[in-house]
């Protein structure tokens, strides 16, 4: 597997900037791309992400793992959707964000077959 990829295509571009750069700097190994919320659709299909952040999103079903609707309409909030699972925040904070993240790479990682490392087997082995 290539890694986590994160597409980035929310409102305001300063905010898509400084995303990119807090997730770049406190997940190196995650790949992180960044579009015009009008060319997130064609960017979904090309690229498929696990995850999407967006101001407005529609993911279809098969699509990315997770989505944020991060201030969607302007309001203050966030609605997180993991696999069917959705819940409205809010506010979600960079730390919220990372966890989320850190969540996504954990679901991509076991569903490619990974193991859970020595930590994580039973004492008994």
């Amino acid at each position: 597997m290539d890694g986590l990829r994160i597409l980035l295509g929310n409102e305001p571009l300063a905010y898509r900037e400084v995303l990119q750069a807090a997730v770049s700097l406190l997940r190196p190994t995650v790949q992180v791309s960044v579009v015009e919320p009008s060319e997130l659709d064609g960017a979904v299909r090309r690229w498929r992400p696990h995850l999407v952040i967006c101001s407005r999103c529609e993911g279809a079903p098969g699509g990315p793992l997770g989505w944020v609707a991060l201030y969607p309409e302007g309001r203050t909030a966030a609605t997180v959707r993991v696999d069917d699972e959705e819940v409205t925040l809010p506010d979600m904070e960079l730390d919220g964000l990372v966890s989320l993240i850190d969540r996504i790479a954990l679901l991509v990682r076991f569903a490619c077959g990974a193991r859970p490392g020595p930590a994580s087997s039973s004492a008994g082995d």
